[in-house]
């Protein structure tokens, strides 16, 4: 809880009302394949949770362990590109793909792909493979080497997603792919605007009348995805 609390109190440092915005060079939507980004995985519990940041009890190291039994997850804070933890609870048992942080025992969770999965009652559930939802652990432990050989990361990728702002409008532009689907996230993680089938390099939406704060954008591509967020003042 006190690693908790500096990192809360460091975070205070950096808001401010200017435009932020991060895009995702490479997103794939199953854990398999998202991994190659991260380097530490395992079997986690959530024992402290402060908005923006959690700690986990180091349950398994699954690949490149850690050093301590305790460690700090960063996630969402209106500036990056990690996870929204409103989801997760104190107690909840997951499986996390960690990116190392600028701290010390601290590590990312990231929303540049599915990084996270739950477990229960010896059960791994979520977007394993794309073809694979739930799994046995004792099943997951055993093809992990093969999950994580199944890697995008050979695949070239050299789109852009770019937002624009005119007033309570957005647009995003993609720089050589269409564009297939995009999700409007507030800064609560409540989907405010959902549009589908578009197959455009670019698409707006007027947020008039929804009240202003952070959106994240969840864009699909042909090919990839990309997150983008922005700040509204």
């Amino acid at each position: 809880m006190k690693r908790l609390t500096i990192l809360l109190l460091l975070s205070c440092l950096f808001v401010n009302t200017n435009v932020f915005a991060c895009s995702c060079a490479q997103v794939a939507d199953n854990f398999c394949e998202s991994i190659v980004y991260n380097e530490h995985v395992a079997l986690v519990k959530v024992i402290s949770h402060q908005g923006q940041f959690m700690d986990v009890e180091i349950l398994q190291s699954i690949r490149h362990g850690f050093t301590v039994d305790t460690v700090a997850v960063i996630g969402q804070d209106g500036l990056n590109c990690s996870e929204w933890l409103d989801q997760f609870s104190v107690g909840d048992t997951l499986i996390l793909g960690l990116g190392d942080y600028l701290l010390e025992d601290t590590f990312n969770l990231s929303v540049c792909g599915i990084f996270f999965l739950t477990f229960h009652a010896g059960m791994v559930s979520g977007a394993i493979t794309p073809d694979l939802t739930t799994q046995s652990y004792s099943e997951f432990l055993s093809e992990f080497d093969q999950c994580a050989s199944t890697s995008i990361e050979s695949v070239p990728t050299t789109y852009e997603i770019v937002v624009e702002q005119h007033e309570s409008t957005f647009t995003l532009i993609s720089s050589t792919e269409s564009i297939k689907k995009v999700q409007v996230f507030d800064g609560l993680g409540k989907l405010v605007m959902d549009r589908q089938n578009i197959s455009q390099t670019s698409v707006s939406f007027d947020l008039k009348g929804i009240k202003s704060g952070v959106f994240l954008f969840v864009v699909k591509t042909e090919s990839n995805s990309a997150v983008v967020k922005r700040f509204v003042n």
